[in-house]
């Protein structure tokens, strides 16, 4: 056992498996994270955690590394007062897949445990698609799995997924917390961030056993604590030429939805809303097109925000927008933290 480092023998193997497989990368960088399809002005990352792909280098020892991380989550799992034992299994799309069915195998009901859901990424939104044949119960208890958590912003949305097809997803199952924020994110969204290592522990064995040397572990914690991101709601922009729904159905972080029946709508007045919106029921921001704008019982207190539609909405209906700009939307929060104070 490496000395000085808390880890059992088998943490200990999937520590130096994750470097023998070039799972740690200092070499190609900067990187970027899910962080930044949000916030693209971030400051990038000197290091990226990453499984190769098959065929790539390191790629022969992620069998191993796969069926070991499974093992340690399930004792994870047994381990928590009372014991965590999901009827479901969901891995983030794509990367955490074959730890979740690693993690699935444990239980008596593998395979039919074990939900694959569709990650789908169109100009810069990413939306999580539930599987097409699986069969499962709302309110099953679902072991919601990923492979690195940094602030946790597509482990959110993921859970969002989860959550509107009837699972109940009261834990995130990681290999790596990032250290950057995801806790604090996952805890504010209402589950816990179960993870096998931080990403200091990662870095500090990796030192000791002369894969990376201390200065690079220095610069990647260095930054880690510099960024630490809060996962909040984020306006999207939004035009009258694609359809609403088609971009925000699974994202709680940004607009949410038309409340519409059908996925053919555009958005003309975009509203703030204390009360979520119907297909979205954590959403603050909402965009609504113009056939349906927000009235009576229900909605008090919603505030628009901007109307895209030239005017013509404002002038019909009597709206007084708070903004007059589309870029002034990128400073809602604090406005809106005023007006529903």
């Amino acid at each position: 056992m490496t000395e000085g480092l808390d880890f059992t023998p088998r943490q200990e193997r999937i520590a130096e498996l994750y470097y023998v497989s070039n799972s740690v990368n200092f070499k190609d960088g900067p990187f970027k994270f899910s962080v930044h399809q949000d916030n693209p002005n971030l400051p990038l990352s000197p290091n990226k955690l990453h499984y190769p792909d098959d065929g790539k280098p390191g790629s022969e020892y992620l069998p191993e590394l796969f069926s070991l991380v499974g093992d340690e989550l399930f004792e994870i799992c047994e381990a928590q007062d009372p014991p965590i034992r999901p009827r479901r299994v969901a891995g983030l799309p794509k990367g955490a897949l074959p730890l979740a069915d690693e993690l699935a195998k444990h239980y008596d009901e593998y395979p039919e445990n074990l939900l694959e859901f569709r990650k789908v990424v169109k100009d810069g939104f990413t939306i999580f698609l539930p599987p097409e044949t699986a069969e499962y119960e709302e309110g099953d208890e679902t072991a919601q799995v990923d492979d690195h958590t940094s602030a946790g912003r597509n482990a959110k949305l993921f859970r969002h997924a989860l959550k509107r097809a009837g699972l109940n997803v009261p834990d995130l199952l990681s290999v790596v917390d990032r250290e950057q924020g995801g806790v604090a994110n996952i805890a504010a969204d209402g589950a816990r961030l179960l993870a096998i290592f931080t990403v200091s522990q990662l870095l500090d064995y990796g030192v000791v056993a002369e894969h990376i040397n201390q200065e690079q572990s220095d610069e990647a914690k260095a930054y880690n604590v510099a960024n630490q991101f809060k996962i909040g709601y984020h306006v999207i922009p939004i035009d009258n030429t694609v359809t609403l729904l088609e971009k925000m159905r699974n994202d709680p972080l940004a607009v949410a939805s038309c409340d519409m029946d059908f996925d053919g709508c555009a958005a003309d007045v975009i509203y703030a809303t204390p009360e979520g919106t119907r297909y979205n029921p954590d959403s603050r921001i909402a965009a609504y097109c113009g056939q349906h704008i927000i009235k009576g019982e229900g909605w008090e207190g919603c505030i628009p925000l901007f109307d895209q539609s030239n005017g013509y909405w404002t002038r019909r209906e009597g709206l007084e927008p708070l903004f007059r700009a589309r870029d002034d939307l990128d400073h809602y929060e604090e406005t809106l933290a005023k007006v529903f104070a």
